[in-house]
């Protein structure tokens, strides 16, 4: 018999870090967005995303989605707003 497991153990694996863009009709800012999520070194977080992006984006708001908001445990889910809001400015 083996050692137990730990909680650790039993979770899923942790996903892909997936990023939602708004306005998301901007084909372009998703690209670079997705761009600049790549270049981050192992530990990313949603400050230096956003420090990559306002060199072209100046308004730019980088926000993680609430953990009560995700369906899948080991969802990861990054909200990212072009000029700050998800609306029209």
């Amino acid at each position: 018999m083996g050692a137990p497991l730990s909680s650790e153990d039993m979770l899923p694996p942790a996903t892909a870090l997936r990023l939602r863009c708004f306005p998301s009709d901007d084909g372009r800012f998703s690209e670079v967005a997705e761009s600049a999520l790549s270049s981050l070194p192992d530990e990313e977080s949603e400050e230096a995303l956003a420090a990559i992006l306002r060199e072209t984006y100046p308004k730019v708001r980088v926000s993680a989605q609430a953990r009560l908001a995700t369906l899948l445990p080991n969802e990861r889910v990054w909200y990212v707003y072009r000029d700050g809001t998800s609306g029209r400015p």
